[in-house]
């Protein structure tokens, strides 16, 4: 019923002419922000590989243009609309600014990203009567004592407003679907769509083994294991550097590659547990890069430490698609990701991650190679960015035809 009511909104609109174009669906993306991250990531992949002779699409960022993401949109011809409220203030102007943005460019469909972008979004949306919303989940449980309490209330009220605000909650796996249906989400909407990569981006690629460690001033024949993710308590830097640590003891010739957001010799806290571990001289920390696929494919060993939250692991993938070794933490999500192509660990566990990783490098590299290639087959069948495309087309094409026929 909620369903139809949207729609019977909707189609009223477009019947009477207030669309632009019949021909093209307008698509209103609603986003928590731009930051460095895996759903950003996804986000973007979306808005600038659809179909833009079908799809037109505009981007809104609850808080700032982010550090790169903003820039790239508008490189892409996209346009974005960052708002500007500072995270972790309640704002409440930004149901009002985005109900603004959405009667005068009037979408056929509101898309919404992250907690915080379905909420206004939806909301927004009910207060202008106009179109059908869909929300977007990238997360699984939220840590109390690290994630904040405004972030765990939004999800809590989310949870009501899918009985009525949203017609179809998309989530990026299997595990982030049957989470939100266990914490009170309308379950008949929650659908899955797994993000995707591109495996032309993502290749193994033995140049880039080569550039990156001339770049570090490395052997060009030293083993490189690597954590690519934001600082973040959820990622778990410091359980990675014990390990490190330890694994340093046994193979001295070892080094360590580390980057994202705030990864940086700047950050006191990581860097003190670098120093702590023993790790001054073989640690390198190089901040957030825009050249991930070169660095992922330089890899011997890469990794998904997190300790909460990780819905999927777009990290996970993207090393498997380049052939790398791949070791992560018994979460649901990155496990689903890697199936049988990798080594699983506890969470908080360095002894257990250190003996992983020796593991790993006591097997001959010839027969590492071998188990690339199985791995690289293994996400081209799971996890293409191609196939998320055509699952989040095949959403909005129902919409289209649905209030076509309303």
């Amino acid at each position: 019923a909620n369903s139809l009511i949207l729609h019977g909104v909707y189609a009223g609109s477009r019947k009477s002419g207030t669309t632009s174009d019949c021909c093209t669906v307008k698509i209103l993306f609603v986003t928590t922000g731009l930051q460095n991250g895996g759903a950003e990531k996804a986000l973007f992949q979306l808005v600038t590989r659809i179909n833009k002779d079908r799809f037109n699409v505009r981007v809104v960022s609850l808080t700032d243009a982010g550090p790169s993401y903003g820039a790239l949109f508008k490189s892409a011809g996209i346009v974005v609309d960052a708002l500007g409220v500072e995270r972790g203030r309640p704002d409440l102007s930004l149901f009002s600014k985005v109900s603004k943005i959405i009667r005068e460019w009037q979408p056929d469909i509101v898309q919404t990203w992250m907690y915080h972008g379905d909420l206004v979004g939806s909301v927004a949306s009910l207060l202008t009567g106009r179109p059908p919303v869909i929300w977007s989940v990238h997360t699984t449980d939220l840590n109390p004592d690290k994630k904040s309490r405004q972030t765990r209330i939004v999800k809590r009220v989310n949870a009501f407003l899918s009985r009525f605000a949203v017609h179809t909650i998309v989530c990026c796996s299997p595990v982030v679907r049957d989470h939100h249906a266990a914490y009170g989400y309308s379950e008949q909407k929650l659908v899955t769509v797994k993000n995707g990569i591109d495996l032309q981006e993502f290749r193994p690629d033995p140049q880039a083994r080569t550039d990156l460690r001339r770049e570090l001033q490395i052997n060009e024949d030293a083993v490189l294991v690597g954590l690519i993710a934001r600082f973040d308590p959820a990622k778990d830097h410091a359980t990675f550097l014990k390990a490190a640590g330890l694994l340093h003891a046994t193979h001295p010739n070892v080094h360590f590659v580390l980057c994202g957001a705030n990864v940086t010799p700047e950050n006191h806290n990581l860097w003190t547990m670098v120093q702590d571990a023993g790790l001054s001289t073989v640690c390198h920390l190089l901040g957030s890069r825009p050249d991930i696929p070169r660095i992922t494919a330089s890899l011997d060993i890469s990794n998904c430490c997190s300790c909460f939250g990780e819905s999927f692991s777009l990290t996970l993938a993207e090393a498997l698609a380049c052939g790398v070794s791949c070791v992560t933490t018994a979460l649901p999500g990155p496990v689903s990701v890697m199936g049988e192509h990798g080594t699983v660990v506890p969470v908080r566990d360095p002894e257990a991650l250190a003996a992983a990783w020796s593991q790993i490098l006591e097997v001959p590299v010839s027969n590492r190679q071998v188990q690339g290639i199985l791995s690289r087959a293994h996400i081209e069948k799971a996890v293409s960015i191609e196939a998320t495309i055509d699952e989040y087309t095949r959403i909005y094409d129902g919409f289209s035809k649905n209030n076509d026929e309303i």
